[in-house]
């Protein structure tokens, strides 16, 4: 299989077949693993991928929860409750799943408790596994962390500190600026990452996780140190042009 740093590359003929095949590697993941596991689930088209895992590899040992958060959004444009819509969501619940919410009345307090949630799962799995399905935007971005090829240092004081969750306005850079987002520190922790892109509109983007250096310019390059699969179709296999 071909890879990208750490990351092996999966190529489907479509974004339907992408999105099975991903769900494939978790739901295998999910029946081999013996500890308990979190899943962290980003929001947008990579929701789709979960009506496909396999509900018979959930239960009491799996906790889930979203990668990152929109704060003062309309409800249907919240991640969490986009997450709840999901069949797959339905399922996990009558298989026993843990549920991890964290939506405070400010986000600085979401973030706060966001962080004491995930801090306290590790606490108390110590050889649990932590795995996340991770998207990547147009823009090169990841999580909620927007790029910020302006301002390094701005970008550097946000996510590669020693907070796992931070709150912060991206003002300016996306259409819902008040974010709730895992950092490039926490994301160093994972355990495996199911990294999920379609489309050829994103060829700039895939393919920079491939020669950006920088990752204020470009936040998905951080995804290339990872241990983990980047599923993708044969259209965002194009247009990134890959050099792999």
């Amino acid at each position: 299989m071909q890879t990208v740093g750490n990351l092996k590359i999966s190529i489907s003929a479509d974004k339907e077949t992408a999105a099975q095949t991903a769900a494939a590697g978790i739901s295998e993941f999910l029946r081999q693993e013996k500890e308990n596991v979190l899943l962290l689930v980003s929001g947008g088209s990579s929701l789709q991928i979960l009506d496909h895992i396999n509900i018979n590899s959930c239960g009491e040992h799996l906790t889930i929860t979203v990668l990152d958060e929109r704060f003062g959004v309309a409800r249907e444009d919240n991640n969490f409750f986009q997450f709840t819509t999901t069949k797959f969501y339905d399922h996990a619940k009558r298989s026993g799943c843990h549920f991890v919410e964290f939506l405070r009345e400010t986000k600085e307090d979401t973030a706060d408790a966001f962080e004491v949630s995930l801090r306290a799962w590790r606490d108390e799995n110590r050889q649990g596994k932590i795995i996340a399905i991770v998207g990547v935007g147009d823009d090169g971005h990841t999580a909620g962390m927007m790029p910020f090829p302006e301002d390094h240092a701005l970008f550097g004081r946000l996510f590669e500190g020693n907070r796992w969750i931070v709150s912060y306005s991206a003002s300016g850079k996306n259409q819902f600026p008040l974010r709730v987002t895992t950092t490039m520190t926490f994301l160093k922790t994972l355990d495996r990452v199911f990294v999920f892109a379609t489309g050829a509109e994103k060829g700039n983007a895939i393919r920079s996780i491939g020669e950006e250096e920088n990752v204020a310019n470009v936040p998905a390059l951080v995804l290339r140190g990872l241990h983990g699969v980047l599923y993708i179709d044969e259209q965002l296999a194009i247009s990134s042009d890959l050099k792999i």
